[in-house]
């Protein structure tokens, strides 16, 4: 899977924060990144015909069922708060990582492990 950028939408840290910085292992100076608001983001997907595709703990389409491999925008919200109302668009498809009962949601850096894999999954049995 390749990812070709990383938008961050009203980000609360400092992206050039040594904690950051430490946190991404290094990929942050191998990846494109760059500040945009949500709306912004949302209309350059479209017009080049990207969907764009929003985590949801509570409900969404069952992420295996989500039409990935041929590309698309994932948006992640942060762990404490999710997804504000600036993520409530009909332009939007949600998505949800089925759990089991009495789990509410997965750790943020494992929900983007669990979808970018499902992604280049479904992009390989499509080749």
């Amino acid at each position: 899977c390749e990812i070709d950028v990383v938008v961050l939408t009203n980000p609360i840290c400092e992206l050039w924060n040594p904690n950051c910085i430490r946190a991404s292992r290094g990929a942050i100076f191998r990846l494109t990144v760059v500040t945009a608001q949500p709306t912004e983001l949302v209309s350059v997907c479209e017009s080049v015909n990207l969907p764009v595709f929003v985590l949801r703990a509570d409900r969404g389409q069952v992420l295996w069922d989500g039409a990935l491999g041929q590309g698309a925008a994932l948006v992640f919200g942060n762990e404490a708060d999710g997804l504000g109302e600036d993520w409530e668009s009909d332009a939007l498809r949600e998505l949800t990582i089925p759990m089991r009962a009495n789990t509410d949601s997965l750790n943020l850096s494992i929900s983007c492990s669990v979808t970018l894999y499902e992604m280049v999954r479904q992009k390989r049995a499509q080749s």
